[in-house]
């Protein structure tokens, strides 16, 4: 079997000279693959560690502002339970401390206010309505209230002893009634300018009390707008009377009353937009009023106020260990802030924790993902391995592997190549063992029967023996013949071609090999023609290159049509630059094979052509008729088309002379073209 004997089918091409090494291509191209890598992973670890950092401090930020302050009191109850104050330490707190006073003050006189506001609901029937001001009236109703009386500004005498008598409160409200009654304008002067000016350089501590206020007001209402109130129908302070005592305020007293009476004396002045608002502006100050406990003790009992839960007073700041609440009615609350401090001063490195937790798990996606391309890449390396390079399931890389796809594709291509070449080889070699054994079979059944013919008969007719052994010869030469050919392919599988240059003339070499040809021409009425100028000279191996021009006139014999002719045309040309460059390149290759120095070309070119008639060649065997094994036509006859070796073997050496060997068929024509460098 031609296996054991080490028969190699197809030789692996050498690197050409010059040619970049497939290691070191595939080294740059791995570099290059991991520094894409390396940028892309970069880039998007660097853009989601990015976006990530920005979410998380939009939550954190979040966070804190809107749940922590809940999250921190559900905390702080937990750890940290309120627990009521003695009532000692309550004091300790409030008494001196204006702040809380004021406060507490200021909470109960809206309970005041409140209580206020729905008794003038309940007793005044035109309580949201307001006086409408005639066109003709300028400023104020109090600048007109001041500038209706007598002309003259009062002297500073007067005003003195007004201011002196409201601050030594030997003024009452009946006295200041009675005053404007008798038509003492004066002290109207009096009592506004005091009014007007003690606002202006005392606006946080309005010292008048509320029966001053109240007289101050009745004072302008009387001296001039209050008519236009009358005529317009508006309820007026002497007309509000008690409540009815079917009313749920049934029971408010005088003091009160007189409250509502007043705020409808300051709408009717036009000093106030409405009863409520003039209520407000009677009420402003009442926090400061010495009779506010007890105007106090009547609205809460009224409308059952609870301040129990008005805070007064609060402390905490950072690093406070003890919090303390106190309440309007009295009472405090305070609770330990030590355990809650410790836990809150665990908020910044938590969040750090956090933030340097997401950041590991962005890097292990990160990771995650490079894995990712080496586990789609080894996918797609195992499906070369496991025969699935070319199917449709293999995986497509991402074009983040676009080096290394095009590697694997290049692998791919060549694994498919490879494999068709081997099973071309392996067919052809089959077909090759078939041939070989049965063309030695017929020669030598041949020579077996006309030996035994000889043997049995001692007796033949010496004309009839020495034809039998004649042609028992023929067949031998026949069988050496084709054994000679079978150690062709093995030594044309195993050894390179040496090629040992010598001067020959082309044309005689042309017309030795027509001659060998001429007896096995003439038997189908072929005539051989050469076509070649004696005397001229080129370098080459002249039984090399004898080889290679028999094998292609011996196939041209074989495959001519019976009678006719086989032009064999010999020409030195001149190199044009692409069969330069052509014939540079096969003879770089040939050298690196056969392990010899190259030369340089002198510009000539042999060219010997053999064209013959016959059938015509189709493109895709022309494609193939140099290929080791092939024949065009497997139930050819052996006798004519050997082992398909012959055109493979010339062309081996013509590559082997740096030259090139090509067949053109169009018409039942045939021509093979071979052109070796001419050298010296």
């Amino acid at each position: 079997m031609l296996p054991r004997m080490g028969l190699r089918l197809e030789d692996p091409v050498p690197p050409r000279a010059g040619a970049r090494h497939p290691s070191r291509s595939f080294m740059k191209n791995r570099s290059e693959q991991a520094r894409i890598l390396t940028r892309k992973m970069l880039a998007w670890t660097t853009v989601v560690l990015a976006v990530y950092t920005f979410a998380f401090c939009a939550i954190a930020g979040a966070f804190d502002r809107f749940a922590a302050p809940a999250l921190g009191n559900a905390v702080a109850n937990a750890v940290s339970p309120w627990e009521y104050m003695p009532t000692l330490d309550v004091m300790s707190y409030t008494e001196g401390n204006p702040t809380i006073a004021q406060k507490t003050n200021e909470v109960k006189a809206d309970v005041v206010r409140t209580y206020l506001n729905a008794l003038a609901d309940d007793i005044v029937p035109d309580t949201d309505l307001g006086l409408a001001i005639s066109d003709a009236s300028e400023g104020s109703p109090q600048v007109d209230a001041v500038s209706s009386d007598a002309g003259g500004n009062p002297s500073d005498s007067e005003l003195m002893q007004a201011i002196a008598a409201i601050n030594a409160d030997s003024l009452t409200y009946e006295d200041v009634i009675g005053k404007v009654n008798e038509g003492a304008s004066d002290i109207t002067k009096a009592l506004s300018t005091y009014a007007e000016e003690y606002g202006k350089h005392n606006p946080s501590q309005y010292a008048l009390s509320a029966d001053m206020r109240a007289a101050y007001l009745v004072a302008i209402a009387r001296d001039s707008d209050y008519a236009d109130a009358r005529s317009q129908g508006l309820t007026t302070s002497d007309a509000v009377g008690s409540p009815k005592s079917t009313s749920q305020h049934a029971d408010a007293s005088d003091s009160m009353i007189n409250f509502v009476r007043l705020a409808v004396d300051l709408r009717n002045a036009g000093a106030a937009v409405s009863v409520h608002d003039g209520m407000w502006l009677l009420t402003k100050g009442l926090y400061a009023n010495s009779a506010l406990d007890s105007y106090y003790a009547e609205a809460a009992n009224a409308t059952c106020a609870d301040i129990s839960q008005k805070i007064v007073y609060s402390t905490i700041s950072l690093g406070d260990e003890q919090e303390v609440v106190i309440y309007a009615d009295g009472h405090g609350v305070t609770r330990d802030l030590t355990a809650y401090n410790q836990i809150k001063q665990l908020k910044l490195p938590v969040a750090l924790i956090v933030y340097l937790l997401g950041c590991l798990v962005v890097m292990a996606f990160a990771v995650r993902k490079s894995l990712g391309y080496f586990d789609t890449l080894f996918d797609s390396v195992g499906a070369i391995l496991s025969k699935r390079a070319s199917s449709d399931d293999a995986p497509e890389l991402p074009s983040e592997l676009a080096i290394a796809q095009k590697t694997i594709d290049d692998i791919r291509l060549r694994n498919d190549l490879d494999e068709r070449a081997a099973e071309a080889a392996e067919r052809r070699k089959n077909e090759l063992v078939a041939y070989l054994a049965h063309d030695t079979k017929t020669p030598l059944t041949s020579i077996t029967g006309y030996l035994s013919l000889l043997e049995e008969a001692p007796d033949m007719p010496e004309d009839q023996r020495k034809r039998y052994a004649h042609t028992a010869l023929q067949k031998a030469y026949r069988l050496d013949g084709m054994l000679d050919e079978f150690f062709e392919i093995t030594r044309y599988n195993l050894h390179a071609i040496a090629i040992e240059r010598e001067h020959v003339d082309p044309a005689l070499l042309c017309f030795q090999v027509a001659e060998e040809f001429y007896p096995e021409a003439s038997s189908r009425g072929i005539e051989i023609h050469v076509d070649a100028q004696e005397g001229s000279e080129v370098f080459a191996d002249a039984r090399k290159l004898s080889r290679a021009l028999s094998n292609v006139v011996k196939n041209a014999v074989a495959y001519a049509d019976a009678n006719s002719v086989i032009d064999v045309k010999m020409s030195l040309e001149q190199q044009t630059a692409a069969k330069a460059k052509a014939m540079a390149s096969a003879k770089l290759e040939a050298s690196t094979q056969a392990g010899v120095s190259t030369e340089k070309e002198r510009g000539r070119t042999l060219c010997i052509s053999v064209t013959n008639r016959g059938r015509e060649i189709s493109r895709e065997h022309l494609d193939r008729i140099f290929d080791k094994f092939y024949r065009e036509d497997d139930a050819r006859a052996t006798n004519q088309g050997g082992a398909g070796l012959g055109l493979a073997i010339a062309r081996e050496i013509v590559q082997a002379h740096g030259g090139t060997i090509g067949a053109t068929s169009e018409g039942g024509r045939t021509v093979f073209t071979l052109e070796v460098p001419a050298g010296e």
